[in-house]
């Protein structure tokens, strides 16, 4: 199984060179699906970064292009994590 690893924002381990935004949403995803043990909705998402829908949903297509990510787009909670992510914010954790 792949690790991906979130030193800084933008660093991600295993090949997968992502924007920092995007590395962002990732992280977020990946920290609000372990703490509600589902994934947030793009409005949910919307509100966290202070943008509109689009911006995110365009985020989202890069993670599912890069193989971050199963999305199935205007489907509530329909967000996939198909890499695990280790959130690194001092101290290493996996999330």
């Amino acid at each position: 199984m792949e690790t991906a690893v979130l030193m800084r924002p933008w660093a991600i381990a295993d090949g997968i060179s992502l924007e920092k935004a995007d590395a962002e949403l990732l992280a977020y995803i990946a920290i609000v699906t372990r703490s509600q043990q589902f994934p947030p909705t793009v409005r949910e998402m919307e509100a966290a970064f202070s943008l509109g829908a689009a911006p995110i949903v365009n985020r989202l297509k890069r993670l599912q292009a890069v193989g971050c990510i199963d999305w199935v787009p205007r489907r509530s909670r329909s967000i996939y994590l198909l890499i695990p992510v280790k959130i690194a914010i001092g101290i290493p954790c996996e999330i």
